[in-house]
C-alpha cells in the first residue's frame, strides 16, 4: 500500500502540469479590453485636441476684431477729419458752380447795311485774372454807289449768376477785341480810326481797371460793368458793351459783300491775391 501516497503525488502533479497551460493562455484574454480602453481614450484627446485648436481660433479671432475695432476707433479723428474736408470741397465746388459765368460776342453795323452774323460764347470766365477767349466770322452788306463811311462795331454781354451781377461792388468782368474788315475780293480795308495799328481795330488803353496790386491804365480792356442772368438770351446789339469799333469806306456794289473777323478775350480781374469764387 506504499505506492498510495506516490500516485497521489503523480496525480497532483498531472492537475498541476494540466493547469499551468489553461492559467497561461487565460491571461491573454484581458489584452482586448485593454486595447479598446486605449482607442477610446485616443479618440478622446483627439476630442480633446480638436476643442482646443477651435477655441485657440475663437481667441485669435476675438483679438483680431479687438484690433480691428481698435483700429477704427485710432483712426476716427483721421476720418472726420477727411469727411470735414470732403464736405468743405464740395460746398466749395457748389459754389464755384454757382459762380459760373459766360462771354457773348456779336459783331454789329452801325446806319445802313446789312449784317450776317451768328454770336460767339466763351468758356466760364475764370475768377483769378486769367482768360478765355472766343472768335467770330460775320458778312457784311450794304448797298450804294460807294464811298461812304461804315461803321462796325463788337459789342459784349456777360451772363453771370454771381452776387456782383449788378457790378455794385465793382465791375463784373472785363474784355477786349480786335477786329479787321475784308472786301468781297479779300482784300483788306483799315479802320480810320486805328492807324496806329495799321488800320487793324483794337481794344483802346486807357481805362481804369483795378488789379490786386493797384489800378491801372495801360490794359487794352473794357470794364463790363453789369452782368446778365445767366439763363438770359438777348443778344448784344449795339446798346450792349462796346469791345472796338471798326470805320472804313464802303465800296460800290448791290450789294457790297464784307468780311468781318474778331477775336475777343474775357477776363475777371480780382483786386485781392485770394479771390473766391463768387468775387
Amino acid at each position: 500500500m506504499r505506492f498510495r501516497p506516490v500516485l497521489a503525488c503523480a496525480v497532483a502533479a498531472c492537475a498541476l502540469t494540466a493547469a499551468l497551460p489553461a492559467a497561461a493562455s487565460a491571461a491573454p484574454r484581458k489584452a482586448p479590453k485593454v486595447q479598446a480602453n486605449t482607442a477610446q481614450t485616443n479618440a478622446a484627446l483627439e476630442e480633446v485636441r480638436r476643442q482646443v485648436a477651435e477655441l485657440r481660433q475663437a481667441v485669435n479671432e476675438l483679438k483680431g476684431e479687438q484690433g480691428g475695432v481698435a483700429a477704427i476707433l485710432a483712426a476716427a479723428p483721421a476720418i472726420i477729419d477727411g469727411m470735414t474736408q470732403l464736405k468743405n470741397g464740395l460746398e466749395t465746388l457748389a459754389a464755384a458752380y454757382q459762380a459760373v459765368e459766360y462771354g457773348i460776342v456779336q459783331a454789329n453795323v452801325v446806319g445802313g447795311g446789312t449784317i450776317v452774323n451768328p454770336p460767339s460764347w466763351t468758356g466760364d470766365i475764370p475768377d483769378d485774372g486769367n482768360g478765355t477767349t472766343t472768335s467770330g466770322t460775320a458778312t457784311l452788306l450794304t448797298f450804294g454807289p460807294g464811298g461812304a463811311p461804315v461803321t462796325v462795331t463788337v459789342n459784349a454781354y456777360v451772363r453771370s449768376n454771381e452776387a456782383n451781377l449788378s457790378g455794385e461792388s465793382g465791375p463784373v468782368a472785363q474784355a477786349g477785341a480786335t477786329l479787321t474788315v475784308r472786301d468781297g475780293s479779300g482784300s483788306f480795308l483799315p479802320c480810320a480810326e486805328h492807324g496806329a495799328t495799321g488800320g487793324v481795330a483794337m481794344t483802346p488803353t486807357g481805362e481804369t481797371i483795378q488789379t490786386p496790386t493797384g489800378p491801372v491804365t495801360n490794359l487794352p480792356l473794357t470794364n463790363i460793368r453789369s452782368a446778365r442772368p445767366r439763363t438770359d438770351q438777348t443778344l448784344p446789339g449795339t446798346d450792349a458793351p462796346l469791345l472796338v469799333s471798326c470805320t472804313f469806306t464802303s465800296v460800290a456794289g448791290v450789294p457790297a459783300y464784307y468780311t468781318l473777323e474778331y477775336t475777343a478775350s474775357f477776363l475777371d480781374i480780382p483786386r485781392t491775391t485770394t479771390p473766391g469764387p463768387r468775387d
